[in-house]
């Protein structure tokens, strides 16, 4: 790709059990950001989905070893992101989207919480937009995020019909339309 000028793919753990490619880029001269989701969809059209990676990040150089090599080792873990906010609050998913009776949170706030758990990214930084699949999830995380959003907000009876929702939606996961069907889902009980 023109704008990126290296690039280093290692595995990094999600979780203890699912590991995920990561990508790591260094920018073309006068290049000064790129889009993440642009750079996977160019990726996914010559690739097989599974050797997409999960996640792109820009990085000013790539690390080095000492005989000049990628440092594989040294690049940074995209997961290790913290998963709240600095008060252990879920930060910023901004929008009114429901109250959850039982905690007092918010549908979203909760919903946020649990992506950023899930997804190991900051709640702070998630909005109505924010694409679960654009910030790392796969499948194996869909399952996750469906689990903990059956039992932290629906019941288990309700988590089928929350998954017949979010079917159709299935390849635009955002956190808002994720918030709405749970909310759909929590009026039909």
């Amino acid at each position: 790709m023109p704008d990126i000028a290296q690039a280093a793919v290692v595995a990094r753990g999600r979780t203890e059990e699912v590991r995920a490619l990561c990508a790591f880029v260094v920018l073309a001269q006068d290049i000064t950001a790129i889009d993440e989701a642009a750079v996977r969809a160019e990726l996914a059209r010559s690739l097989p989905p599974h050797l997409v990676p999960t996640v792109v990040r820009v990085l000013p150089a790539l690390p080095e070893t000492a005989s000049g090599k990628t440092d594989r080792k040294a690049l940074p873990d995209p997961f290790e992101a913290a998963t709240a906010g600095a008060d252990g609050s879920p930060g910023g998913a901004g929008f009114d989207a429901g109250s959850d009776a039982r905690s007092g949170h918010a549908v979203a706030d909760v919903t946020a919480e649990i992506w950023s758990r899930v997804l190991r990214c900051e709640a702070a930084g998630l909005d109505a937009s924010s694409d679960f699949h654009a910030l790392g999830g796969d499948s194996l995380a869909v399952l996750e995020m469906l689990s903990a959003l059956g039992e932290e907000l629906l019941g288990g009876s309700a988590e089928r019909r929350l998954l017949d929702r979010l079917g159709p939606l299935s390849g635009e996961l955002t956190l808002g339309r994720v918030v709405a069907a749970v909310n759909v889902v929590r009026s039909e009980a």
